[in-house]
């Protein structure tokens, strides 16, 4: 079971880090496009797509640390870890996108350049709060004595 659960950790981690920098490069590349009337559907739809796979992959993830290492966890700290690391993956990579486009992409319709920036806004805010539960899923399997 712990070989199990170290290869769905590898396979997940991944997918949520391949998925990050595919996104960073479609971010990257929605900035270098040099076109002044662009049409933002196909990159946002990309952006979209990636932003998903991180989201769902993160938490899939951090659970698959219970099985590699045989614990088990309760219900509520099986739920902080599944409910935090969603929305830590979603707004990790949903914030890092948005800010890419928002700050480095010149000639950005208004109404999508507020919405970049409300994205950013909302996910910096969570972002520390969400990994803060995520963890806290599992502080009870922590031994105090090896941390000194």
């Amino acid at each position: 079971m712990n070989t199990f659960g170290l290869i769905l950790f590898i396979l997940f981690a991944l997918a949520f880090v391949g998925s990050f920098a595919y996104g960073i490069k479609v971010a990257v590349d929605l900035k270098k496009d040099p076109r002044t009337e662009l049409d933002y559907k196909e990159y946002i739809k990309k952006l979209l797509i990636c932003g998903v796979i991180a989201t769902i992959s993160f938490p899939v993830m951090m659970s698959s640390i219970y099985i590699w290492n045989s614990m088990s966890p309760s219900g509520l700290q099986l739920f902080k870890t599944i409910f935090g690391g969603l929305i830590f993956g979603a707004s990790f990579s949903f914030g890092i996108f948005s800010f890419i486009v928002h700050y480095y992409r010149k000639n950005i319709p208004e109404k999508l350049d507020k919405t970049l920036f409300i994205i950013l806004m909302i996910s910096v805010s969570i972002v520390f709060i969400s990994f803060l539960m995520v963890t806290d899923g599992f502080v009870d399997f922590m031994d105090p004595k090896q941390l000194l």
